[in-house]
């Protein structure tokens, strides 16, 4: 007998109504591009990307956040006085990282744009997902905004945030991202099923620093403490909890 594999919970919260109305978190299935189901299998008597089963994977075992309003962003030129502008059709916030932090990797005319999302997702097990770009799915702007990739879980953290690398040259960057647009594509490191439950709230109970349960905000301590933390709401919920 085969035991039938328990269903991996996601609880999404959001108080932005346009995201929970339109813009859900969903499967990836949803979001397979138009012009890959418009390719066809086979051009010139050559086997075209249509065939490769990792693209269809890639989606079809995710899970994605979508874009919840039409957002544009233009990159100004070297030697501007403003680095980038923005604008959205509805309220998005850009909280960027200083160059300092990453100097390093960005050298002299890189630089990080944050788009804090909306969505704030829960789960009672600590399974890691990957954290990366759907580029299949931004062919006019992956070249000019890159999604930092990681990976990350949502026992103890629940923000999914966008950070982007970009690079300033010498000509304005106009870029436009339609409603919709796939942003992040998250893959469970687990052969369970992932079943999305999705909360529309009043407030932003999750943005607090560290969800409101501690003060530290420095990394390798936040990261002990939280673990020590959810270590003992286990031993007392027994795994119960649903918050």
């Amino acid at each position: 007998m085969f035991l039938k594999k328990k269903e991996l919970i996601i609880d999404c919260y959001t108080s932005n109504s346009f995201a929970y109305n339109y813009a859900k978190i969903n499967y990836g299935r949803h979001y397979i591009p138009e012009w890959f189901k418009k390719t066809p299998k086979i051009a010139n008597k050559e086997m075209t990307i249509k065939n490769c089963p990792g693209i269809v994977e890639y989606y079809t075992k995710s899970i994605v956040l979508p874009m919840w309003c039409e957002f544009r962003i233009e990159i100004q030129p070297k030697g501007s006085e403003n680095l980038v502008s923005w604008k959205g059709s509805s309220e998005v916030v850009i909280d960027p990282h200083i160059k300092e932090q990453f100097d390093g990797f960005a050298e002299e005319d890189g630089y990080n744009f944050k788009i804090v999302s909306p969505w704030f997702l829960k789960c009672k097990e600590d399974i890691p997902f990957t954290y990366t770009q759907p580029v299949w799915s931004q062919r006019d702007t992956m070249f000019n905004l890159v999604l930092q990739p990681g990976v990350i879980q949502f026992k103890s953290n629940n923000q999914t945030n966008l950070n982007y690398f970009y690079k300033q040259t010498d000509e304005k960057q106009v870029l436009n991202i339609e409603p919709l647009t796939p942003m992040l594509m998250l893959h469970p490191m687990t052969e369970r099923k992932i079943k999305l439950r999705h909360h529309f709230t009043n407030t932003d109970h999750f943005a607090t620093p560290n969800n409101g349960l501690l003060l530290d905000n420095y990394p390798e301590v936040m990261y002990q403490k939280k673990k020590r933390l959810f270590d003992k709401i286990d031993k007392i919920e027994k795994g119960t909890y649903d918050t």
